[in-house]
């Protein structure tokens, strides 16, 4: 990362949601998700701008309400990294720009400083991952997890659990070696989310209906950090749930 590198934080926030609909305006303890998810990234002090990105002029009207800085983009976009990419046209290529989902309203700021700490090498991509420990966790496809190399670039993603142990029981893998779980944050020098903007969808994309395979595909490099702990998002009424205990307990 060079001294003239900015690094933006860019929420990508869209309203509707097949899981959990208007997620991010679901309320949590007189908030709403996205206006948690903002101000927990704001005050990390990591950043010299966090923007919200968004279709939605409800969403603008809510991210005006807590003050946030918010950029319409167009109704295209297909996905998060489309519509950053979007907002990232503003700024330079050598930039740093972190994608944090907006339904990650308790994101720790050591997972953004360690994605952040990625870049102070030449990389394209970074990502982080985090040791399973659960067998359920394991074989759910909703779990993402990822394989690495011994330079912790990551050689492939899959909604199921990498690698196969032959000849060994699939409920003790664990036992006999270390899987990870991918924790969906991104970090991209600009100049080459721009490039990722522009590629077509791809087979193995399609096949696990994993975005990061796209680029993997195309022969970028995403380089994962390891954090020690998983980050709370919110996909479903029961992760919603979940979330409203977890302030309970913190005002406790």
């Amino acid at each position: 990362m060079t001294n003239s590198s900015k690094k933006i934080a860019i929420i990508p926030a869209r309203l509707n949601s097949t899981r959990l609909e208007r997620k991010l305006l679901q309320d949590l303890d007189g908030k709403c998700v996205l206006q948690r998810t903002y101000e927990s990234v704001l005050s990390s002090g990591l950043f010299d701008e966090v923007i919200c990105a968004t279709d939605s002029d409800e969403i603008v009207q809510h991210a005006h309400i807590f003050n946030a800085s918010v950029q319409m983009t167009s109704l295209a976009h297909q996905s998060g990294t489309d519509r950053i990419a979007e907002v990232a046209q503003n700024f330079s290529e050598n930039d740093i720009i972190i994608n944090i989902q907006g339904d990650e309203p308790f994101i720790s700021t050591e997972h953004l400083s360690k994605i952040l700490s990625l870049f102070d090498s030449e990389i394209q991509i970074g990502s982080l991952c985090v040791k399973i420990n659960s067998v359920e966790d394991l074989h759910h496809h909703a779990v993402v997890k990822v394989c690495r190399d011994k330079h912790g670039r990551a050689i492939y993603f899959s909604r199921h659990p990498i690698p196969f142990m032959r000849n060994i029981p699939s409920r003790e893998w664990l036992q006999h070696g270390n899987y990870y779980r991918h924790i969906g944050i991104y970090g991209f020098k600009n100049k080459t989310l721009q490039e990722l903007a522009k590629l077509e969808v791809s087979p193995l994309e399609k096949a696990e209906s994993l975005e990061q395979l796209r680029w993997i595909e195309n022969a970028y490099t995403i380089h994962m950090a390891e954090v020690s702990t998983m980050s709370i998002g919110i996909d479903t009424e029961l992760d919603l749930m979940n979330a409203r205990e977890y302030l309970k307990k913190l005002k406790t």
